[in-house]
């Protein structure tokens, strides 16, 4: 609750979080991965705006950290520093591949501490994902971020901490997956929000942002769509195993016992993503020259829950949904007019058992 009220405070509703973290897997996956010679996926795995020990903890496990001065593309703005870090694992592959190493085979070694040479190849990954970022931006919102100069390694924490005031960032993670030998790591990417402000502003006006009544209008909407979705409930009287030396032999006009059967104890069940869910017992009967089940055992309220959370419903106190006004009012007139499919007939509610 708190990441969400610190977003919309500053206007980062989530579509435009998303529309910036989906730029980002795509200018990665792309700098990357003409970077490298080899394929490249990017996935976003974490992305919040916070404040600076947000910042910290995402980069607090990196086996390379470094900084980056950003000079924004609006005119006038000031310089801003921006951290990039690496992972033990991402940063082995990087240097591997581009000293030479086949991205598709597999390669694994301890962590170690960055040396020079890391930093000069891992400073020419970071410049290839943040100029095609920087692409990707001013095609989508008709700005970018700016040039980003590499300012040199952050070895400790306390330089870590040393390079973020405290202030509010943007913050990025993302799994990277290279080649076809599974070579895996993980990219942070830190920035000012005051850097993104001007890019966030321009695609407040692009992505659509529901108002409070919009959303309201749209969960009355769903809830009545989730209310008119037929489910198939059957109406079980039995089910026997049969061997299946028996069933090879059955003809037209074979006649299978089924001495369990009871007309007052019928079984309502329905089946919802491959799996059967019994919703309550009932006594078989008629009703207006219908085929129809009394219900005698009330449903599983572990069953309901979920359909009366998607209606905005209580349970009550017995466990079952409490009705709207309307739907009292239609109760005490009659069977709702909805159809409900069922295996032995309509479930109902009818006068009493008839068995004739």
């Amino acid at each position: 609750r708190k990441k969400i009220s610190a977003i919309q405070a500053r206007g980062y509703h989530f579509p435009v979080l998303r529309a910036l973290a989906q730029r980002l897997e795509e200018a990665t996956a792309q700098g990357a991965g003409l970077l490298l010679g080899a394929r490249v996926e990017a996935v976003i795995e974490r992305s919040l705006v916070g404040r600076r020990a947000a910042a910290l903890d995402a980069l607090s496990e990196a086996g390379l950290r470094a900084g980056l001065k950003v000079v924004p593309s609006a005119h006038g703005g000031a310089a801003e520093t921006a951290l990039v870090a690496f992972d033990a694992a991402l940063l082995d592959h990087v240097v591997d591949i581009l000293m030479g190493g086949d991205p598709d085979s597999p390669r694994e070694l301890p962590p170690r501490a960055p040396t020079a040479i890391d930093a000069v190849l891992c400073r020419r990954f970071v410049e290839r994902v943040l100029a095609r970022f920087d692409e990707e931006l001013r095609t989508l919102a008709g700005e970018g971020l700016g040039s980003a100069d590499w300012e040199g390694l952050l070895g400790t924490d306390a330089d870590v901490a040393a390079a973020l005031p405290e202030r509010q960032y943007l913050v990025f993670a993302l799994a990277l997956d290279i080649g076809a030998a599974g070579r895996t790591g993980s990219f942070r990417l830190i920035l000012p929000l005051a850097l993104v402000e001007p890019v966030a502003t321009r695609l407040r006006n692009l992505v659509v942002i529901p108002s409070d009544d919009e959303s309201e209008d749209w969960a009355r909407h769903m809830r009545r769509v989730v209310a008119a979705t037929p489910l198939p409930l059957e109406a079980v009287l039995e089910r026997s195993a049969v061997p299946v030396a028996e069933l090879a032999r059955l003809e037209v006009g074979e006649v299978l016992p089924l001495p369990d059967v009871s007309l007052t104890d019928v079984a309502l069940e329905m089946e919802v993503a491959g799996q059967r869910w019994r919703l309550g017992r009932g006594w078989l009967g008629s009703l207006r020259r219908n085929k129809a089940v009394k219900i005698t055992e009330p449903p599983d309220p572990m069953l309901l829950w979920p359909l009366a959370e998607a209606l905005g419903r209580p349970l009550g106190d017995d466990g079952t949904p409490e009705a709207d006004a309307a739907g009292a009012a239609g109760a005490a007139d009659g069977p709702p007019d909805q159809q409900v499919s069922a295996t032995s007939g309509a479930a109902a509610a009818p006068r009493g058992p008839s068995h004739g």
